[in-house]
């Protein structure tokens, strides 16, 4: 068995036997906390943790109810004091992200109080109902509605797999797309979907269609589990033309739950238009580099965008090779001053995360956009040293 199979095996066993543990001792530990799960905490999870933490969602657990939250209470805690839960992994000191989905302290000490003074149940809201975030339409009936079918889909063997479909939305006119959702059809195992238009050659709608270089095509944003993709928030939206071709590129990755077991996945893509053309055109530029020696984990892989045209930066999404242990992103203005946007440290490819700005970000002509990466160092090859940004702006 790999060292990695072993320590992932041990740490199920140890959150298994703290989970026993919790359920068992839970009945004589004195309850001293005023929360109570139904009036206080139900709605956190709801809201905070739903989008991951459902029945058979990417979270290896659901929190939606007393009965599967309660065992977990104390890793919950752990969780929580050790910053590692929401594995967004941000320096809040650098940049202004929109925290609107990072609980704010007096939240995070009622789930620590209660956590630590006996779990009290308190008597179910029915205005609390237990959603089911992963299998419903976030932002209401799309539009258009497409099924994301892989065909073959995730032998036994395989734990880890991309598909690339092409879709014709068959529009009747041009169109403004102001959000996106995906409803999966296993929760658990839909990691990412990436959603773009593709060049005007394709391969005339076969599946799977091959890999694009996301580069230098239109990406219209990157769908994860509990994120929605809505541009019209801001009165963005990205022009579609009528005669489009969309790639669809949806990555599948198993947990330990779904070890050795075949799963054929149908997903569907719902888009959801502005009726009117918006005062902002939104757009995705995507920035990728790598490495080029693995003599020092202190030289940067460094990325260097020219800035052409004034741009308004709305979110970047951040994404790291497994090596990569931290990114900083900035700008450098044309006078040399440096700004600050986003530090992410201890990366966790499983855990990827869009940053939204709580203001809208002005950049100028002239303008650089600086990105570096670090990875774990010597012995580590130059090949394995990938980084990318999704930078989301608009014009």
């Amino acid at each position: 068995m790999s060292r990695a199979r072993i320590m992932l095996a041990g740490c199920l066993i140890a959150l298994s036997a703290l989970a026993i543990v919790t359920t068992t001792s839970s009945a004589h530990r004195p309850v001293t906390s005023k929360f109570t799960f139904h009036q206080d905490i139900e709605p956190l999870f709801q809201y905070y943790c739903g989008g991951c933490h459902t029945t058979g969602g990417i979270a290896p657990m659901s929190l939606l109810t007393y009965s599967e939250a309660f065992p977990w209470a104390e890793s919950i805690k752990e969780q929580l004091l050790a910053i590692s839960m929401h594995p967004r992994n941000i320096d809040e000191r650098y940049g202004a992200e929109n925290h609107s989905r990072q609980m704010n302290p007096r939240q995070l000490d009622m789930i620590v109080d209660w956590a630590s003074g006996g779990t009290p149940e308190g008597t179910p809201v029915p205005s609390n109902k237990n959603l089911q975030i992963q299998t419903e339409w976030q932002l209401g009936t799309p539009d258009i509605t497409m099924p994301l079918d892989a065909g073959a889909g995730l032998s036994a063997s395989e734990m880890d797999r991309t598909f690339v479909l092409e879709l014709t939305p068959e529009l009747n006119e041009d169109r403004w797309l102001a959000a996106f959702d995906v409803r999966a059809g296993i929760p658990g195992i839909v990691h990412d979907v990436v959603l773009y238009v593709l060049p005007e050659k394709s391969n005339g709608g076969s599946n799977p269609v091959p890999l694009v270089d996301l580069t230098s095509t239109q990406v219209l944003g990157t769908w994860l589990p509990g994120q929605i993709i809505n541009f019209g928030s801001r009165e963005g939206a990205h022009f579609v033309p009528h005669d489009a071709r969309l790639g669809v590129q949806i990555h599948y990755r198993k947990t330990w739950r779904d070890e050795g077991i075949e799963l054929r996945d149908v997903s569907e893509l719902g888009l959801y238009f502005r009726k009117q053309e918006p005062p902002q055109r939104m757009q995705t530029l995507v920035l990728r580099g790598s490495g080029h020696s693995n003599s020092s984990k202190a030289a940067p892989v460094l990325i260097s965008e020219p800035v052409v045209e004034e741009i308004v930066l709305q979110s970047v999404f951040p994404v790291m090779s497994a090596s990569g242990t931290r990114m900083e992103i900035s700008i450098e203005e044309p006078d040399g001053r440096q700004i600050e946007l986003v530090r992410v440290g201890e990366f966790d490819m499983g855990w990827p995360a869009q940053y939204d700005f709580a203001e809208p970000v002005y950049i100028s002509p002239g303008s650089r956009l600086v990105v570096r990466g670090w990875f774990t160092g010597r012995g580590v090859e130059p090949a394995d040293q990938h980084i990318s940004v999704w930078v989301d702006y608009t014009i």
